[in-house]
């Protein structure tokens, strides 16, 4: 979407990058709030270890360390490739879009 407004707004190279950091931003932050309201419900229901002990199959108990470095970890990676693939989806898309 943001990537053919672009295109019919016959945008440069420069409007096209800076486009995609505000929708990267944009992104990213959706994410991080929906990423913090997850860990929030995670962290405050008692059933998560065994939850995540029975889905994942392990044959040891999750400690609440464990659970912080699942939501740290995880979290930072998403939002880590959410804003990567939403800077290059609006670079692709504005260039398949403008080819001839």
């Amino acid at each position: 979407m943001v990537g053919g407004r672009l295109v019919h707004e016959k945008a440069a190279g420069r409007e096209v990058r800076a486009a995609a950091l505000r929708t990267s931003i944009l992104t990213a932050g959706v994410r991080a709030v929906v990423c913090a309201a997850s860990a929030v419900v995670a962290l405050m229901s008692a059933s998560t270890a065994g939850d995540l002990q029975g889905m994942l199959g392990l044959d040891f108990a999750v400690t609440p360390a464990m659970i912080w470095g699942l939501i740290l970890v995880g979290g930072a990676g998403l939002l880590a490739v959410d804003w990567v693939l939403t800077g290059l989806s609006v670079r692709l898309t504005y260039r398949f879009l403008s080819t001839p």
